[in-house]
C-alpha cells in the first residue's frame, strides 16, 4: 500500500471537510424543513379551527335577527349626523342604535330636518344595506319572505341631498340622482366605496396619502408615517377580521372639509366584530379568564385592544406560554396593531375612534381616551375605523 504524502494527505483532510460541512448543511436543511413542515401543519389546523369557530359566530349572529315585529321603524334625524364633531357623537351613537337593530319589517330613515351628513354617517348607512343584503343571502327560507324594506326621504336642504349624491351614496343604494345643490370639488372626495380585492388597498392607500398631501399640511415624513403604520394595520385589519364566508369586501370614504378644515377617513367592514374576533382568536383562553364575551363588554374588549398585547390574527403570538413561532404578515405586529394606531395618530395629532358591534372608544388628538363604553343595541354592523384629521397650525 502505498503511503500518501504530508501534502496529499492534507489535501485529503480539506476535501473530507468540506465534504462533511456540506453533508451537515443538508442534514440540518432537511432536519429544519420538516420541523417547519411539522409547525406549519399545526398552525394550518389551529387555523382551520379558529376559521370555523368564527364563522360558527358569523352565522348565529345573523340567525339571531328576525324582521317581522310590526310595520316600519322611523328613525328621525334631525341634527348634524356624524361622529366629525365631539358634540354630535352621544346623537351618532343614540340614533345607530335605533338603526342597525331594528327588527320590523321596514326601516324608514326621516332626514328632512337634517343640516349635515358627515361621511362616518355614509359609511354606517351602506354597511347597514350590506348587513341586510348578506342576511337576505344567509337566512332560512322562513325568514327571506320577511325581507326588510329600507327606505328615506330627502332633506330639506338642497345642500344635504346634493352631498347624497356628490359622495357616492344614492350610487351605492341605487336611488335616482339629484341635480340641484352647490357643486362640490372632485379633488376632495374619495367617494364610498366597497372593494372586495387585496390588489385595491395599494391604490386606496395612494389616494388616502394623496388627499393628505393636496389639503393638509403635513410634510412627507409624517405622510409615510401615517401610510406605514396606520393604513398598513387598518387594511390589514378589515381585510382578515372583516372577511367571512358571507362578506368578502370592505368600505373606505374620506373626505376634506374645507369650512372645518378636517378630513374625515373612515374604514370600516361587516365582519363578527372586534370582541368575537378575540374569542375565537389565537388568545381565546385569555379573554375567557379575565372577562365576559357578553354584548355589554364590547367597549371593554376595544379598550383592552388598544392598550395591551393581543390579538385575533390567526397567525399572533399567543399571550401565554407556548409559542409556536412569531409571525409577522403584511407588515403589522400582530398583537400590537392598536397601539401602534394610537401612538401614531397622537403624534400626528389625528382623533381616533372605534366602532364594532356594541361597543365604541374614542381617543382625542393627545391620545386621550375621551370615551369608550357599549350600547344596549348595536351602532355598527361590523367595526369602524375613524379619523378625524384636524390639520395642525390651522384655526
Amino acid at each position: 500500500m502505498r503511503k500518501l504524502s504530508r501534502k496529499q494527505r492534507e489535501f485529503y483532510i480539506r476535501r473530507n471537510r468540506k465534504i462533511y460541512k456540506k453533508l451537515h448543511r443538508i442534514s440540518k436543511s432537511n432536519a429544519h424543513r420538516k420541523q417547519i413542515k411539522q409547525i406549519d401543519s399545526i398552525t394550518g389546523k389551529k387555523i382551520r379551527i379558529l376559521r370555523v369557530k368564527r364563522n360558527k359566530i358569523q352565522k348565529e349572529l345573523f340567525n339571531k335577527f328576525t324582521y317581522s315585529n310590526g310595520e316600519q321603524t322611523v328613525v328621525e334625524i334631525n341634527q348634524e349626523f356624524g361622529l366629525e364633531s365631539s358634540q354630535n357623537i352621544d346623537h351618532f351613537l343614540e340614533k345607530a342604535s335605533e338603526t342597525i337593530d331594528f327588527d320590523t319589517r321596514g326601516l324608514f330613515i326621516d332626514i328632512r330636518g337634517c343640516p349635515r351628513i358627515w361621511p362616518s354617517a355614509i359609511t354606517l348607512l351602506c354597511s347597514l344595506k350590506q348587513w341586510i343584503e348578506q342576511w337576505i343571502e344567509v337566512a332560512p327560507p322562513k325568514k327571506r319572505r320577511m325581507t326588510p324594506r329600507i327606505g328615506s326621504n330627502d332633506a330639506s336642504l338642497a345642500e344635504v341631498n346634493a352631498y347624497l349624491q356628490h359622495c357616492g351614496f344614492y350610487s351605492y343604494v341605487e336611488r335616482e340622482p339629484h341635480r340641484h345643490g352647490q357643486p362640490y370639488d372632485e379633488g376632495e372626495t374619495i367617494r364610498i366605496r366597497r372593494e372586495k380585492s387585496q390588489r385595491n388597498v395599494e391604490s386606496r392607500e395612494m389616494e388616502i396619502c394623496e388627499l393628505l398631501r393636496e389639503h393638509g399640511n403635513y410634510g412627507e415624513d409624517d405622510i409615510e408615517l401615517f401610510d406605514s403604520i396606520v393604513l398598513t394595520e387598518v387594511f390589514a385589519n378589515v381585510q382578515e377580521h372583516g372577511v367571512s364566508l358571507q362578506d368578502k369586501g370592505w368600505w373606505i370614504m374620506a373626505q376634506y372639509h374645507p369650512t372645518h378644515r378636517i378630513i374625515s377617513l373612515n374604514i370600516a367592514d361587516n365582519g363578527v366584530g372586534l370582541k368575537n374576533t378575540l374569542i375565537t382568536g389565537p388568545q381565546s383562553e385569555y379573554f375567557r379568564q379575565n372577562i365576559s364575551s357578553s354584548n355589554k363588554n364590547d367597549g371593554e374588549f376595544i379598550k383592552i385592544a388598544m392598550q395591551e398585547n393581543v390579538s385575533g390574527a390567526y397567525d399572533a403570538p399567543l399571550k401565554t406560554p407556548g409559542v409556536i413561532r412569531d409571525s409577522y404578515k403584511r407588515g403589522a405586529r400582530r398583537g400590537n396593531g392598536l397601539k401602534r394606531i394610537i401612538k401614531t395618530c397622537t403624534n400626528l395629532g389625528i382623533e381616533f375612534s372605534i366602532l364594532s358591534h356594541y361597543g365604541y372608544a374614542f381617543r382625542d388628538e393627545n391620545g386621550n381616551l375621551a370615551k369608550v363604553g357599549s350600547k344596549e343595541n348595536r351602532i355598527f354592523a361590523g367595526t369602524l375605523y375613524h379619523f378625524n384629521i384636524q390639520l395642525r397650525g390651522v384655526s
